[in-house]
């Protein structure tokens, strides 16, 4: 077996004194002046519990990481795997060859090439090897809520905020400003799915004393806290994994709020499945959670492949509701519209950071009634009785390629201080992965859209 690895022109002479050196077989293939996609041998990956799938070849650097930490994928299973190199680390690309070469026992044939030519198709091929991307649901909270056990113990619960803890605001009466035009009736069954300290849960406990109001929380830490710091009548804390089916009887939920909790979630299908079959006919179910598409608008090209950081993507749960009679409403985040630098997997520039705090500041100020893909937050209405403009946000069929056609295709609706920004991010992360021209081109052509950079 020969595992075909197409390299540019202007890196060749880079690379192939590297590949000598690690004593990796090969042999020199003709050079080519296009190298047409649509051709290469490629791997299917899906997403676990997301509607979302890429097809590709080995194209470094976008997919190493099926070769490090959580996502490792064993060398030999990316036989008839043909590879791609487009930039990056030379010396990193030079030693996963040499690992796929050690495990295979196959010969890299090395073809130059000058230019690409077409797209890579997206729909599966029989015999490809597919690969199955896990999620990461370790919930980063939990350090802080431990470290904050003693800080917050004898402090009043409305002073939380003032000690620096995280995740201490009340926000039951946004809840309450969107339940009340929407539910029927006062609700008899409230969740709080995911209910960290349990600020938000005392709230509804509050505005809604007729109503049995649960916490579901799995940290022991924040139990803990809750369970100490409120005490209303009608309220209970109990431990619950999200990832898990909920405890209640189908239809008998009448108000679920889950606010920045569903993203550990490890089937996000599943989940919602189970949600939506527990809420009532009447029911609605306030979801208030960061959304994949600001890490796909932000930090493209990194995102090319998969997302690089699993959060709630709307096809899911708009998908499920429907599946249960439901109806969508998308809104921009009510919780906060920041759009701060932490929020985000890569670390950018002093320059960009700068730039997005300032840009962050000033979208505060606009009036946005419709979620657009830069804001990191969306809040997501299920119900009956919800006007549904989902049609609008909706990227397609699941492929990487629709999801990020959609996302970026809507920079020019964006205002014009975000546009300069978001170009200026997308060429600084092209510049840190260390993509040339023909990765750059890659890119444009793995997505069928103009990118800007």
């Amino acid at each position: 077996m020969v595992t075909k690895v197409y390299i540019p022109m202007d890196d060749y002479v880079g690379l192939l004194p590297g590949i000598l050196e690690a004593r990796i077989p090969n042999r020199k293939g003709r050079p080519r002046p296009e190298l047409d996609l649509g051709g290469l041998r490629c791997m299917f990956l899906s997403f676990e519990g997301i509607d979302a799938y890429a097809r590709t070849p080995f194209a470094f650097p976008f997919v190493m990481s099926l070769l490090r930490g959580e996502f490792r994928q064993p060398m030999h299973c990316l036989e008839e795997v043909d590879w791609l190199y487009l930039g990056g680390d030379k010396a990193v690309f030079i030693a996963a060859l040499a690992d796929h070469a050690a495990a295979t026992g196959e010969e890299a044939e090395l073809i130059p090439f000058r230019q690409l030519t077409g797209a890579v198709p997206q729909e599966p091929r029989e015999g490809e090897y597919h690969v199955t991307i896990p999620r990461n649901t370790v919930n980063y909270n939990e350090q802080a809520w431990v470290r904050d056990k003693s800080l917050l113990a004898d402090t009043p619960p409305e002073e939380w905020g003032r000690k620096t803890a995280v995740n201490t605001g009340n926000y039951a009466h946004l809840v309450e400003r969107f339940a009340e035009p929407i539910l029927p009736r006062p609700p008899r069954l409230i969740v709080d799915l995911g209910s960290g300290l349990g600020y938000t849960t005392a709230g509804l406990a509050r505005c809604y004393p007729d109503a049995q109001v649960f916490g579901l929380e799995l940290s022991d830490a924040a139990l803990e806290m809750a369970r100490t710091s409120f005490d209303e009548p009608n309220l209970t804390f109990l431990k619950h994994d999200i990832s898990t089916p909920l405890d209640f009887e189908e239809g008998a939920i009448d108000l679920l709020v889950s606010i920045n909790a569903l993203a550990y979630a490890c089937d996000q299908k599943r989940s919602a499945d189970d949600i939506f079959s527990k809420l009532s006919p009447d029911g609605l179910f306030f979801n208030h959670s960061r959304i994949g598409y600001s890490h796909d608008f932000w930090e493209f090209p990194y995102s090319l492949i998969w997302p690089l950081i699993f959060q709630i993507y709307p096809e899911t749960w708009a998908g499920a509701a429907g599946a249960h009679g439901l109806k969508t409403r998308m809104l921009p985040p009510q919780l906060s519209r920041r759009l701060t630098p932490w929020s985000f997997m890569h670390p950018m520039s002093q320059g960009t950071r700068r730039a997005m705090e300032r840009c962050s500041l000033r979208y505060q100020e606009e009036d946005a009634s419709e979620y657009l893909p830069c804001i990191t937050h969306s809040l997501l209405l299920h119900s009956r009785h919800v006007e549904d403009n989902m049609d609008r946000h909706l990227s397609g069929d699941g492929s990487r390629r629709e999801t990020l056609a959609h996302c970026l295709g809507l920079f020019p609706e964006m205002p014009g201080y975000v546009q300069e920004l978001a170009l200026r991010s997308r060429r600084e992360n092209a510049k840190e992965m260390g993509l040339g021209d023909v990765g750059m081109d890659y890119c444009r052509r793995f997505v069928g859209c103009p990118v800007g950079f």
